[in-house]
C-alpha cells in the first residue's frame, strides 16, 4: 500500500537499509514485500554508481557516475553539505561556455536516477542541500525533475528552501513550480543583460527578454518567500563590462535576489576565459556598492578540471566507442479511428515499435505481437530511467485516478508490420492527440486515456481550488499525459475542439469538459441569480 511504498523510498533516499527504524519489517511490511527487498534494494542500489571521484582543493569532489544503462552524469559534493546533481544525460540547451551543451542531448534521467544521486551521495555523508545544477536543462525534463524535489522536500527530509531548480529561463517553470506541494528555491541563468549577447551565449534557450526573466522571477520569489538567485558566468571581454554592470543595477535594484557572479571554468577547446581575480572582486565590490547583494563565487573543481560535462567529456573521448542510442520511433504510431457511436482506434505497429493500453481495452490483434502486463503506466518500459521508483509512483498514480495498477504493452515482434486495436468502453468519441505540438502535457477526465505511444506516462493532476474539485463536475483529481508522443482519450458524446487565445473566456457547462493544456485556467463560476440557478437548468455553478 502507499504507506509501505512510503517507507521503501523514505529510508532508500535518505540512505538506510531497509530494516532502519524502530518498526522492523517484520512487524509492518507484508510477507511478500520482505521477500521482495533484498531485490528491491538492488534494483535501487543499481540506478546510479560511483565510477570516479576527483576530490578538489575546495574541499568539493567532482564525482563521475554511472547509471543503470551505462551512461555517465556528473554530480558535485559541495561545502556544507550540498550537491550538485545531473537531470539529463548532455543537454540541448548548447550554452556555448558550456562543455556539457557541446555534445547534445542524449538522454533524460528518471525520477529515480536523480534522486538515486542523492542517496549515493548520503551514503558516503550528510547531504542538506540539493541544487539541480549538473548536467542538463532542468526545464527540458520537468515532469522528472519535480517529480523527484517532490520525494525529497517529503521523504527525503530536505527542507524546501534547500532545494534549488536551476533554469535558464522557460515559461513552463513558472507556470508548473508554484503548483506543486513542494517549491523549491529557484537559480536562473542571466549571463547578459543584453537579449542578443545571451542569446548568442545560450542559442537554443526560450527567446526572452532578460527584463521578462526578471519580472517572471520576482514573482516566483515573493509568492514563495525566497530569493531568486542569479547566475552570472563571469567571461573576460564578453560579459564583464561597466555597460553590463550598469545593465545588471537596472534590471535587479529592487529586487528580492542574489547575484552570484562566478568566474569562468576554463575548457580545453573553448576560447572563452576569465577575468584576472583582481578585476572579478572589483565587479563585485562595485555592484555591492551600488545597492546589489552580489556574492563572488568559485566553480568547484577548478583544479580537476572538473567543470560541467569536462569529466564526462574525457571518459567518454577515452573509452571504447559505444553502440549509439536507438531511436526512439515508438514516441509515435500510425492509426485510423474507425466507427461512428462505438468507435475503436487500430494503430499499425512497425517491427520492434510498442504501443500501451488500458487494462481491457484492447479488441483484436495480429499474430506476433507480444502483450506484457506491466505495472504502472509503462511508460518507463526500456527507457532505462524508471527503476523501481518510477513504476512505483506510476502504479501509484493510476491507483489515484481510478484505473487499475497495471496497463498492457502490446510489441510487434514480427518482422513486418502488424495492428492492434483498442475499443472505447462506451458511446462516445476517440480523440488523437499529439503530445508534442500541446506541449507536452494534456490533463483530462480521470477515466479518459485509452491508449499511447510507449513513452507517453499518465500522471495525476490535483485541482488547486476547492470550488472548482467540488463543483467543477471532474472531482479534484484528474489524469495528466505527459510526453512527446500520441495518445488516444475518450470521451462520451460529441467533441468540439476549442483553441483560446491569451486572455479568452470560454464558459462551459460543469461536466462537459473533455480535457484542455495547463495554460489554461480552469475556474468555475457562480450564475450569479437564484432563479437562473434554479429553474435555468444549468444549477448554481
Amino acid at each position: 500500500g502507499p504507506g509501505h511504498e512510503y517507507r521503501v523510498l523514505r529510508l532508500w533516499s535518505q540512505a538506510l537499509p531497509q530494516g532502519s527504524g524502530k518498526r522492523k519489517p517484520e512487524d509492518f511490511l507484508p510477507l511478500a514485500v520482505r521477500h521482495a527487498l533484498p531485490a528491491l534494494e538492488a534494483d535501487l542500489q543499481g540506478l546510479a554508481r560511483l565510477h570516479s571521484e576527483h576530490p578538489g582543493e575546495d574541499g568539493s569532489a567532482r564525482w563521475l557516475v554511472e547509471l543503470a544503462d551505462g551512461q555517465t552524469v556528473e554530480s558535485v559534493l559541495l561545502p556544507r553539505n550540498g550537491l550538485c546533481v545531473s537531470t539529463q544525460v548532455g543537454c540541448a540547451v548548447g550554452c556555448v561556455f558550456c562543455m556539457t551543451g557541446q555534445g547534445g542531448l542524449i538522454r533524460q534521467l528518471g525520477s529515480a536516477e536523480i534522486v538515486a544521486q542523492v542517496a549515493l551521495a548520503r551514503s558516503r555523508r550528510a547531504v542538506t542541500k540539493v541544487v539541480f545544477m549538473g548536467m542538463g536543462e532542468p526545464a527540458h525534463n520537468l515532469g522528472n525533475v519535480i517529480e523527484a524535489i517532490e520525494l525529497l522536500g517529503t521523504a527525503g527530509n530536505i527542507g524546501h528552501k534547500n532545494l534549488v531548480f536551476s533554469t535558464v529561463g522557460d515559461r513552463r517553470v513558472f507556470e508548473r513550480l508554484p503548483l506543486g506541494a513542494v517549491k523549491p528555491a529557484l537559480a536562473l541563468s542571466l549571463h547578459s543583460t543584453r537579449a542578443a549577447v545571451r542569446a548568442k551565449l545560450m542559442p537554443r534557450a526560450p527567446c526572452m527578454e532578460p527584463a521578462e526573466l526578471v519580472a517572471l522571477g520576482e514573482s516566483y520569489a515573493r509568492a514563495t518567500g525566497y530569493p531568486i538567485q542569479y547566475q552570472w558566468t563571469l567571461l573576460a571581454g564578453v560579459n564583464d563590462s561597466d555597460d553590463e554592470l550598469d545593465g545588471i543595477v537596472r534590471l535587479l535594484s529592487g529586487k528580492f535576489a542574489i547575484l552570484n557572479m562566478i568566474p569562468y571554468n576554463t575548457v580545453d577547446g573553448l576560447e572563452f576565459t576569465r577575468p584576472p581575480p583582481e578585476r572579478a572582486a572589483a565587479i563585485a565590490r562595485s555592484l555591492q556598492r551600488r545597492g546589489i547583494l552580489t556574492k563572488l563565487r568559485q566553480s568547484a573543481g577548478q583544479d580537476v578540471q572538473g567543470g560541467c560535462g569536462q569529466l564526462r567529456a574525457r571518459a567518454v573521448a577515452g573509452a571504447p566507442a559505444t553502440k549509439k542510442p536507438e531511436p526512439v520511433a515508438w514516441l509515435v504510431v500510425d492509426y485510423e479511428i474507425k466507427g461512428a457511436e462505438m468507435q475503436f482506434v487500430e494503430v499499425e505497429l512497425d517491427p520492434g515499435e510498442a504501443a500501451v493500453g488500458e487494462a481491457g481495452s484492447m479488441m483484436f490483434m495480429d499474430a506476433g505481437i507480444q502483450m506484457d502486463t506491466v505495472f504502472g503506466d509503462g511508460s518507463q518500459s526500456g527507457s532505462g530511467g524508471g527503476g523501481l521508483f518510477g513504476k512505483l509512483l506510476g502504479a501509484g498514480k493510476r491507483l489515484v485516478t481510478g484505473e487499475s495498477l497495471f496497463t498492457t504493452v502490446y510489441t510487434n515482434q514480427n518482422s513486418s508490420k502488424s495492428r492492434v486495436a483498442f475499443a472505447a468502453p462506451y458511446p462516445g468519441k476517440i480523440l488523437p492527440m499529439d503530445l508534442a505540438s500541446l506541449g507536452g502535457t494534456l490533463i483530462c477526465q480521470k477515466d479518459a486515456f485509452l491508449c499511447a505511444a510507449r513513452g507517453v506516462s499518465l500522471g495525476i493532476y490535483f485541482q488547486q481550488k476547492l470550488s472548482v474539485g467540488f463543483f467543477g463536475g471532474e472531482g479534484f483529481i484528474m489524469q495528466k499525459l505527459e510526453g512527446n508522443g500520441l495518445a488516444f482519450v475518450h470521451a462520451g458524446g460529441s467533441v468540439l475542439r476549442r483553441e483560446l487565445r491569451p486572455g479568452q473566456t470560454l464558459m462551459v457547462d460543469t461536466g462537459c469538459l473533455v480535457a484542455f493544456t495547463p495554460n489554461v485556467n480552469f475556474e468555475i463560476q457562480y450564475v450569479g441569480k437564484i432563479k437562473t440557478a434554479l429553474f435555468g437548468g444549468e444549477g448554481l455553478f
